[in-house]
């Protein structure tokens, strides 16, 4: 007992790594529990989390506080510079459709969370946790948990409703997930909806652009050197070099002599000594883009949290509107992605590396969540208020979701496999893409999911703010 004590119990470096570690190596596994050919995926950290701390395991108050606040920053800067790249394209053509029909579930679920708050007699706390648990958006609840942390008033109740707002986001949660593939179902069998028929329709419909190429006697070219991110292809390329294509996140684009270059990039071209020099010119060289340029991520993680710490004084607000540090380091991350070089400095992750580093923090976040959740939860839910929270975020995961998805079907007549996409990406939700992937359109629910992530995760880091700042104003 004294050494479970030692290692378990008492706060310190190595209880500290144990706990965390159980906590998510547990939810990993509980993650992978499939319930109706549906898993939690990620929030089976939160989980995990809850039953730990409700067995008595518990980190020391600011080291919990800085390991949750550092993995959200971790995860939102990965995920900045994974959409940053395809952020405006994603509002092109249908996309502009789609953008706004998220947009509407993200205000139309804030808006029902006020009128909640109102209407039940929620205090701020609960309504934030139950808002971000409903939309199953993790940063979100990280803004939120900001924003009560810069106005809820005396340490004591910062400390109080940081508690209640992580258990309201755990009571919320499951529905937030299952919400979203009942209206899917509901939708597939109001319209009647033949899902090979619409996926065969999105295919005809698909341009083929690799079909139309001809590449043969080509070399292929990677975009290796960050001298070049940014500029114009015909701008560095020797005039006599035979351009064919240009290959992108896995698409074939036809030359048309105005590409502007980004690193990863492959260019297709006629084989011969221009070749050659092109090859000198962006690189080439795959080892160039194996090790992440740590000195670029920390100064942009350096930069996002400044940025994110600037007050924006907006009158009948308690306190100045900040992007915080989630919402800081987003926007930044984006405008970096986009630009890819600055002062000489290239700000690009390969994808496993942005993986690994959106996991991580996403795992150390939600661990840190769930073990400060975790004490009272389960008297929360039993004796208290929990039942209650969960029936109003039912109500606020299913009438946004329910009317966007009537609109863009009756309205709009997009197709239902995008539909489903949509409508996860508009939740920011991995495991309704994934149901959506397997049951219900495959790739071309991938395609709607990420054509709204970008506008979606922005608006519900901010949202989870300033739905604090205005209900307490």
């Amino acid at each position: 007992m004294e050494l479970w004590t030692k290692l378990f119990i008492t706060h310190g470096a190595v209880q500290t790594t144990l706990v965390l570690s159980i906590t998510i190596a547990l939810g990993i596994l509980l993650g992978r529990i499939r319930i109706f050919g549906v898993s939690f995926g990620i929030g089976g950290i939160l989980f995990s989390g809850i039953i730990l701390g409700h067995f008595g395991l518990s980190l020391d108050a600011r080291v919990l506080s800085f390991t949750r606040e550092f993995g959200l920053i971790l995860f939102v800067y990965a995920i900045g510079m994974a959409v940053g790249p395809t952020f405006l394209e994603s509002l092109r053509d249908q996309g502009l459709k789609l953008c706004s029909m998220a947009v509407f579930v993200v205000l139309a679920g804030a808006l029902l969370a006020a009128a909640c708050f109102g209407v039940f007699g929620l205090s701020v706390p609960q309504t934030a946790g139950i808002f971000c648990g409903a939309v199953t958006n993790t940063p979100a609840l990280g803004s939120a948990n900001e924003a009560w942390s810069m106005v809820g008033g005396a340490p004591d109740v910062v400390a109080e409703g940081l508690k209640v707002i992580g258990m309201a986001y755990a009571v919320a949660y499951p529905f937030g997930i299952f919400g979203i593939i009942l209206t899917m179902m509901l939708l597939k069998g109001l319209f009647r909806i033949n899902v090979a028929e619409e996926l065969a329709q999105v295919r005809a419909r698909k341009p083929e652009h690799h079909e139309k190429l001809d590449l043969a006697g080509t070399v292929t070219l990677l975009v290796t050197s960050g001298r070049v991110s940014g500029l114009e292809l015909a701008a560095v390329a020797p005039g006599d070099a035979d351009i064919r294509a240009l290959i992108r996140g896995g698409n074939e684009y036809a030359w048309n002599g105005k590409w502007r270059l980004r690193l990863d990039d492959k260019i297709v071209a006629g084989q011969g000594p221009a070749a050659e020099a092109l090859a000198k010119v962006v690189g080439d060289n795959a080892a160039h883009l194996d090790h992440p340029n740590m000195l670029a991520i920390f100064i942009g993680i350096f930069a996002g949290v400044l940025l994110g710490s600037i007050p924006v004084f907006v009158p009948g607000l308690p306190t100045g509107l900040r992007l915080g540090v989630a919402g800081g380091t987003l926007v930044l991350a984006i405008i970096l992605a986009r630009v890819q070089r600055i002062a000489g400095l290239t700000w690009y992750m390969r994808p496993g590396a942005n993986n690994l580093m959106r996991e991580i923090g996403i795992l150390l976040f939600m661990a840190c969540v769930g073990l400060y959740a975790g004490t009272g939860f389960v008297d929360t839910v039993v004796n208290g208020p929990g039942l209650r929270w969960m029936g109003i975020g039912a109500i606020i995961t299913f009438v946004p979701l329910f009317t966007a998805a009537l609109f863009c079907r009756a309205v709009w007549k997009i197709n239902f496999p995008t539909i489903c996409g949509m409508l996860a990406g508009s939740m920011t939700d991995p495991p309704a893409l994934a149901f959506a992937m397997q049951y219900y359109g495959g790739e071309v629910a991938a395609t709607g999911y990420s054509t709204v992530y970008p506008v979606t995760m922005i608006l519900r880091i901010l949202m989870g703010q300033l739905l604090v700042l205005l209900l307490l104003s």
